[in-house]
């Protein structure tokens, strides 16, 4: 029996796209399904007991891909418990976990930030991703981090930054932000999942990794050019007050997901923005 890879969040963005691109691929079990176009989950990583059962039932598990996390109401309890249930089966069926974080937890920094640079958090969502990596940091099990960019599609479908200036270009409203000048990074979904398969295939990947997840660091103020180029026309932006959980830049070092991975050929925003269709 070959080995399973149970995959969580499979409904979220990144998930069901990853399911998709992965099909055929790779042995996914995935946390929701579908009947009838509804989504149905049928693993809650909040329960320890319905999902310690589940891996009882499906002992070919050898790996937990958890792509959960959306930021909202009851973020950091969920999170936290979620990834503490997760942990202690891990140790109790010796499994491996790839944890989703994301690259805002290095917080300000005046150079670029490598898997060594000492992460400083500024905001909630990324304070809350830094608590949980704490968590496998101190346990005894195989894991990998991948500390994410900005994760974007040919569409602008995510919600985030770019859909808002894509939004703001496409139905000619006001974009408000409060630094233009401020560093952002990103990396396109069909990237993040060539990637995220050739690390789930690598057969040296579970020694207590953490790599980057990034393709490109780019300023607020130069994406928001290059948009109007594009659309050939400026848009009205409004300024707001500087948030202090906001206000820092944000530039990450790719080199050892380079180095780990071999893959080069990365998909560029100023492309995806040259190639995107206008409707009229």
């Amino acid at each position: 029996m070959s080995n399973k890879i149970l995959l969580i969040g499979s409904s979220g963005y990144i998930g069901s796209r990853f399911v998709k691109f992965a099909k055929n691929k790779i042995n996914l079990l995935n946390s929701h399904t579908t009947i009838n176009k509804k989504k149905r989950k049928i693993i809650d990583i909040l329960n320890y007991k319905a999902l310690d059962s589940f891996l009882i039932k499906n002992k070919s598990i050898k790996t937990i891909v958890n792509l959960s996390g959306q930021y909202g109401k009851d973020f950091k309890k969920i999170s936290l418990k979620g990834n503490k249930n997760l942990i202690k089966l891990a140790k109790k069926y010796n499994l491996n976990i790839l944890f989703l974080s994301s690259t805002l937890v290095y917080g300000n920094k005046k150079n670029y930030s490598n898997e060594k640079t000492k992460p400083n958090p500024k905001n909630d969502y990324s304070k809350v991703k830094y608590l949980i990596e704490n968590l496998y940091f101190k346990s005894n099990i195989d894991y990998i981090i991948l500390r994410s960019s900005n994760v974007y599609d040919n569409f602008f479908d995510k919600k985030g930054l770019l859909k808002n200036i894509n939004d703001s270009f496409k139905y000619q409203k006001k974009f408000k932000c409060d630094d233009l000048n401020r560093v952002r990074n990103f990396i396109h979904i069909n990237d993040f999942n060539n990637l995220l398969l050739k690390i789930l295939k690598s057969s040296k990947t579970f020694n207590k990794k953490i790599v980057n997840f990034s393709s490109q660091n780019l300023k607020i103020a130069d994406i928001i050019d290059l948009f109007s180029k594009k659309y050939k026309f400026k848009i009205n932006i409004t300024k707001l007050k500087k948030k202090k959980s906001e206000d820092f830049d944000n530039y990450i070092d790719n080199k050892m997901l380079i180095k780990f991975t071999k893959y080069k050929k990365f998909t560029k925003l100023q492309n995806v923005i040259r190639s995107t269709k206008i409707y009229e």
